[in-house]
């Protein structure tokens, strides 16, 4: 074989290897119900202290994660993983929790923009495309209101009204009860239904506004003075 021949050759391997190769070495793809998480094996290097990369330009597990479908990536690039999504059945609903960022100032307990910690905001019932390197998933039941009750809502969080320097526009003015963003009672009540609130935010008494009816008889009755005739 002259050295063109061996050219030739070499080039239809090529022509012939690299589509495999690409195909079953950079195919990426999740089936139903999957994620696939991504690690980036160049770039730059991570910041002291993170966990996730901040970008596609740093090494590292990446924050944002890929949906069912079909993707290629250069494995001498990149690594990756397939896990599940997260699932939340009827009846329940989730709190997340955030693993990476800077932590979170004392006595605080929500996270802010850019803190770890626990999110404000709730997830519904389904799936749900969550990264488990960057984020914790708490389950809890729904909140039902039934018929004849109501729920009286108690904020969890925010400022102290009782405490030194506290808010001191943070009372309505009613008794007890404290305007939004404000520790306390608030005026807010939940009605008949199904509610999801965040109960590290959040806390919630069911109460029986039902009109009662009592028979006082034998050693409870009560007897009343009659004026005589």
């Amino acid at each position: 074989m002259n050295s063109k021949s061996l050219g030739v050759f070499f080039a239809l391997a090529v022509l012939l290897v690299l589509p495999l190769w690409i195909w079953y070495g950079w195919r990426i793809e999740p089936e139903n119900g999957q994620i696939a998480i991504l690690l980036k094996k160049t770039g730059k290097d991570l910041p002291p202290e993170a966990i996730l990369a901040p970008g596609p330009e740093y090494k590292g597990i990446q924050e944002e994660v890929l949906p069912e479908g079909r993707y290629f990536r250069n494995p001498w690039t990149w690594e990756w993983e397939y896990a599940r999504m997260v699932d939340i059945p009827a009846g329940k609903f989730g709190v997340l929790v955030r693993k990476f960022g800077k932590d979170l100032p004392e006595g605080e307990v929500i996270a802010r923009e850019g803190t770890r910690g626990i999110l404000r905001d709730v997830l519904g019932t389904g799936k749900h495309r969550i990264n488990p390197y960057a984020y914790e998933v708490k389950l809890y039941d729904d909140i039902t209101i039934k018929p004849g009750h109501v729920g009286v809502v108690t904020e969890l969080t925010g400022d102290d009204i009782l405490a030194p320097g506290g808010a001191k526009d943070a009372s309505t003015g009613t008794g007890f009860l404290v305007k939004e963003g404000a520790k306390g009672v608030s005026p807010r009540i939940l009605k008949e239904g199904t509610h999801r609130l965040n109960p590290f935010v959040y806390a919630v008494s069911i109460v029986n506004i039902q009109s009662q009816r009592f028979e006082l008889s034998g050693a409870d009755a009560i007897s009343f003075l009659t004026a005589s005739p």
